[in-house]
This record gives structure tokens, C-alpha cells and sequence, in this order.
């Protein structure tokens, strides 16, 4: 099965009988770019669903109104869709509290970050699941293709456009990096590394149904 798609078959079953299903998902790219996490590549989206904003980094940006029904029975085959539901994803995530860290962390600590990413690799193998290319610079002769010689697995959003298979019997841990992946990390049940990411203000707002 598919990455992206496992992750839809969770949060389909975490919220099935709530209702959730048929709220409205708001995707848009007027959010505050400033703030960048140095491993996440995209534009900062703010996600809207149940009221509060998540803000989610995504390769393939958009502004759209959306349900979470929608992707239920989604195909998925484009990376677009896929980085679509992903957004969704998260924003339902973020909704249901599954991650406190919602915004990248004050330029000033992103040496310290990435020395913490240093110790937390290694001289391990890596197989990187995103672009992350701060990672793939600083560790260019540890990363390999094939997820069975990896001793460490590495997931940016980003990576969820990919035709990434998902093997959750993997012998190899996966970290899920950068602010934007709490929620994916927490419907994984897989380490989240984003040791200074801040969260943000929490918006409400009302929607209409």
C-alpha cells in the first residue's frame, strides 16, 4: 500500500462516525513564508479545518475548499492529489491535537538543529523519503535507494507525493522531519524530529457549513 494512502485509511478510521468527513477543508497559500524549516521544501500553506489553522509546507500549493470524504475514494495517482490529501491529512490532524508543533523554529537555532540531525544520523545508512536536501548535502555518501539497506528512514512531507510503498514491518526506524510532519508522525506512530519548532498562534475561525 501506498504511504499516502495508509495515512488516509488511518484518519478515515480515527474519525469515522464523528462527522468530520463532511466539513469543509480550506487549503490556501496566504501564509507567512519567512518562518522556513532548512529540511522542508514548498510554499507555507495554511490548512483551515474545525476552526483552527495548520500550516503545512507543500511542494504543490493550492487554494482550494475541500472535504475529507473527498479523498476517502481518491485514486491518488497524480503527486498533486496526493499532496492535496496530504494537506488535508494534516490539517484534520492538527484539529484532533495529534501534534503541538505547527511552525518552524527562529532562524537562529537552525545550526543547533542541524547538529542535533547529525547525532540523531550519524554514520547510519539513510533512506530519505522527501527532497531534504540540507540532509542529502550534509550526508551525500550515507544515503541509499533501497529501503531494505537503510538503517534509518527519513520522511519530509513532501515525500508523500512520491509512490512511496508503505512497509510498516520495515526493520529500519523512521524519524518524520521537520514542523509540517507532527501529525503525520503521530498517525504513524513514528518519531517526530523538530526539537525548536514553535507553535504558532492558534487561529480560530468560523466556518460555514
Amino acid at each position: 500500500m501506498q504511504l499516502i494512502h495508509h495515512l488516509v485509511k488511518r484518519i478515515q478510521t480515527l474519525t469515522d462516525g464523528c462527522g468530520y468527513e463532511n466539513n469543509k477543508v480550506t487549503l490556501s497559500t496566504q501564509a507567512d513564508q519567512n518562518d522556513r524549516c532548512p529540511y522542508e521544501a514548498g510554499t507555507i500553506m495554511t490548512v483551515t479545518f474545525g476552526g483552527r489553522n495548520t500550516y503545512f509546507s507543500s511542494t504543490h500549493p493550492m487554494d482550494a475548499i475541500t472535504r475529507p470524504e473527498y479523498m476517502y475514494s481518491a485514486s491518488l495517482t497524480k503527486p498533486a492529489h496526493r499532496a492535496s490529501a496530504a494537506a488535508i491529512i494534516s490539517g484534520v490532524a492538527g484539529f484532533l491535537c495529534f501534534s503541538r508543533t505547527s511552525g518552524a523554529c527562529d532562524a537562529a537555532c537552525h545550526q543547533q538543529c542541524i547538529e542535533e540531525i547529525k547525532t540523531q544520523i550519524g554514520t547510519k545508512k539513510i533512506l530519505c523519503i522527501g527532497e531534504m536536501k540540507k540532509v542529502q548535502d550534509l550526508f551525500p555518501n550515507q544515503i541509499v535507494p533501497d529501503p531494505h539497506k537503510a538503517e534509518l528512514i527519513l520522511l519530509t512531507v513532501d515525500g508523500l507525493n512520491e509512490d512511496t510503498q508503505y512497509e510498516p514491518e520495515s526493520s529500519a526506524p523512521m524519524i518524520c522531519i521537520g514542523p509540517s510532519a507532527g501529525g503525520i508522525a503521530s498517525l504513524l506512530e513514528r518519531e517526530h524530529f523538530c526539537p525548536y519548532g514553535r507553535t504558532r498562534k492558534i487561529e480560530l475561525v468560523t466556518q460555514s457549513s
